[in-house]
């Protein structure tokens, strides 16, 4: 986000949101809608009504009203900008570079616009041209504050490591930097043992956090070397799981996989992966749009399309819908039960007070092969301590 102006915001529409964040703006600034005459206040009136939700944290139920604001008014620079920042944060890379760049065409010197579009490119995989805003950003006198990590961060992607460490090397040494200092000079010192690439080349999963480094560096090394888009994207798809197990972090996975998307976008199992890493850090509106987004391919198998309805289904329930959750579980299930669906059904079931039900739900995904933190808590939440012990 960025300073709007108080012209932008000294309106009804510009207010404190208490409790659950809601798309409808309030009476007050419904009626200023309403009754503004001009094509351009109503679209100041939806921008400040966008900008409250963005500050409460709720970009999903912003951007409608950002759309609006910009159909009234195409050109009006507040709520493209906000716009685009929105579009950022749910996910729409796409949609959110055209904003940015449609800022930078009217205001040329507008370091923020700048920042922006670094961050988006950077979530495109362009990592030329997220580096060169950031440093657009910093000339037109932008805030410094990360703007030489984030150069850093792409130029690793680049496989540009010397690059990389002069520019990091004479920064303040901060906590938040620690583990990309390790990760560069790891991959500086990282010595070939045989084809990388063939290793990286695999479908089995490992638990050793010793032999999972050794995948990650291997796969590193293997995606700096390839240009062909679809392979750089496949090392990144084995990596990301090498990179939880070797880090103890389940959070690790989603930059990979996101970085995959933006490399192999019409492969529907890149969309999969990426949505269930958002669906694990609760990120779940950018989540039902990957899952959407790989339902809508035409290459799409019948057993993913079931896994695909039950990952949205989840996503759908931590929204709030309910409903819909149960109609894509449903669906899921109907095409081939699985454990994603029986699971989220259990999940339903709770939700709806069914505990029993949820817990049978849940004893069955158990005894279809999956330890999972998550469920080892479901199940505890319904009187089950030791899943071996519960009759069958």
């Amino acid at each position: 986000m960025f300073a709007a102006t108080a012209e932008d915001l000294s309106n009804p529409c510009n207010a404190k949101i208490e409790g659950k964040p809601s798309e409808m703006p309030p009476q007050s600034c419904a009626t200023a809608i309403d009754t503004a005459k001009a094509a351009r206040q109503k679209a100041i009136l939806y921008f400040s009504w966008a900008y409250s939700l963005n500050e409460a944290g709720a970009a999903l139920q912003a951007l409608p009203s950002l759309d609006k604001a910009v159909a009234l008014a195409p050109n009006f620079i507040n709520a493209l900008h906000e716009r685009s920042y929105t579009l950022g944060e749910l996910g729409y890379y796409d949609r959110a570079l055209i904003d940015s760049s449609r800022v930078i065409e009217l205001t040329p010197n507008n370091a923020s616009a700048y920042q922006e579009r670094a961050f988006v490119r950077y979530n495109l995989a362009d990592f030329e041209g997220s580096p060169a805003d950031r440093l657009k950003q910093a000339e037109l006198g932008g805030s410094n504050d990360g703007i030489e990590i984030e150069i850093v961060k792409a130029l690793m992607w680049l496989g540009r490591y010397d690059e990389a460490a002069k520019r990091l090397n004479p920064l303040p040494m901060t906590d938040g930097d620690k583990a990309i200092r390790a990760d560069l000079e790891r991959r500086r010192q990282f010595k070939p043992d045989g084809n990388e690439a063939k290793r990286c080349d695999f479908q089995e999963s490992v638990s050793d956090r010793a032999a999972a480094q050794k995948l990650v560096d291997d796969c590193t090394r293997a995606f700096d070397h390839e240009r062909e888009p679809t392979k750089r994207a496949w090392y990144l798809t084995v990596r990301a799981p090498m990179k939880v197990v070797a880090l103890q972090d389940r959070d690790v996975n989603v930059e990979d996989l996101r970085i995959a998307v933006a490399l192999d976008p019409h492969n529907p199992q890149r969309h999969i992966n990426y949505g269930n890493a958002l669906v694990g850090v609760r990120h779940s509106w950018a989540a039902r749009n990957e899952y959407e987004l790989a339902l809508a391919a035409p290459n799409l198998s019948k057993r993913d399309r079931a896994y695909v309805l039950a990952g949205r289904g989840r996503a759908r329930a931590n929204l709030g819908d309910i409903a819909g959750g149960k109609s894509d579980a449903t669906a899921s299930f109907e095409i081939e039960p699985s454990e994603a669906n029986i699971w989220l059904a259990g999940d339903l079931a709770f939700e709806d007070g069914e505990r029993d039900t949820a817990r049978k739900m849940w004893m069955q995904v158990y005894r279809m092969g999956v330890r999972d933190d998550s469920l080892f808590k479901s199940l505890k939440s319904v009187g089950v301590d030791d899943p071996e012990k519960e009759p069958k």
